[in-house]
């Protein structure tokens, strides 16, 4: 039964809290153990999961893509889904997709958005207050300020992805997270027109960089911690965006290592990383706005 091979265990060291799960690489995911494995991993997860108030997940599931597509309403997702539900998350999963692959996928993608979910509960995670942080570092109205919101979004989402691959790689869950991520990634020949659009117009290049590094930004902190086969999963990702200028993805290196080099306050990261957008992207040559000494 998936109940023996998929044992979880919680405990401390010193004030670290430590929580494992034993892998199983060889169980494949089938229509008949899709469920009970998947909530023997929130289960698992939610009892090495200390916070105030309680993390509540629930699952939902759909046997294929038109059903889970036209249920949800949402035509540009494909294999899951995390609903906000007050103080509780519900998270909508595609069975389709995950038949046939090795549980350590489902594994990794469960585990990566009931992080995320526990991030929302924490203050330090709270959205941070853009009239007060962004805004003065950049006053614009209009389009302007709706293209800055975006991009603010959008960096907000890549470093909440980074943080929590971080944590998982701290309670030594990290190799979901990668083969998760190999399970996921896929070529995409119109991100590479689309960047060619881009080229010539810098906000719309800044905001197609910054969805980059929403995919980018946790391989390099599973890279840093040096999980088993993400040099195969960042190799991956570069081969399907060798589209790139080499000025742009040591760019995204760049922003992807900022939070290691600003371990301050959430608020504090962010800003970081919009002040080296603006600099690289927004601020046109001799504008009135202070530009910054970065690389």
């Amino acid at each position: 039964m998936i109940a023996d091979e998929f044992a979880g265990f919680f405990f401390e060291i010193g004030e670290k809290e430590v929580f494992m799960i034993c892998l199983d690489h060889d169980l494949v995911i089938n229509s008949e153990n899709i469920h009970e494995y998947s909530h023997h991993v929130r289960t698992s997860y939610l009892e090495g999961t200390q916070v105030f108030p309680p993390l509540v997940v629930e699952l939902k599931f759909y046997p294929d893509h038109n059903r889970f597509r036209s249920s949800l309403q949402r035509s540009n997702v494909e294999m899951f889904f995390t609903e906000n539900r007050g103080n509780a998350f519900l998270i909508h999963l595609c069975e389709s997709y995950f038949i046939n692959v090795s549980s350590i996928v489902l594994r990794g993608c469960l585990e990566r958005e009931m992080t995320l979910c526990l991030q929302k509960l924490l203050v330090e995670f709270y959205y941070i207050n853009f009239d007060k942080y962004i805004f003065p570092l950049m006053p614009v109205t209009g389009l302007a300020e709706n293209h800055i919101r975006e991009l603010v979004h959008k960096l907000e989402h890549a470093l909440k992805d980074y943080l929590a691959t971080e944590r998982l790689v701290n309670l030594d869950l990290g190799l979901p997270q990668v083969y998760f991520r190999l399970a996921k990634i896929n070529s995409n020949h119109r991100d590479a027109e689309n960047y060619r659009q881009a080229l010539p117009h810098s906000w719309s290049r800044a905001l197609f960089l910054s969805r980059k590094l929403m995919e980018f930004m946790p391989i390099i902190i599973l890279e840093k911690y040096r999980v088993k086969r993400v040099q195969e999963l960042k190799s991956l990702w570069l081969e399907y965006n060798n589209y790139l200028l080499t000025e742009d993805l040591h760019r995204l290196e760049y922003l992807a290592e900022l939070p290691a080099k600003h371990e301050s306050s959430y608020t504090e990261q962010v800003v970081a990383m919009f002040r080296y957008m603006k600099f690289h992207y927004l601020t046109p040559r001799h504008s009135r706005f202070k530009q910054y000494d970065f690389h």
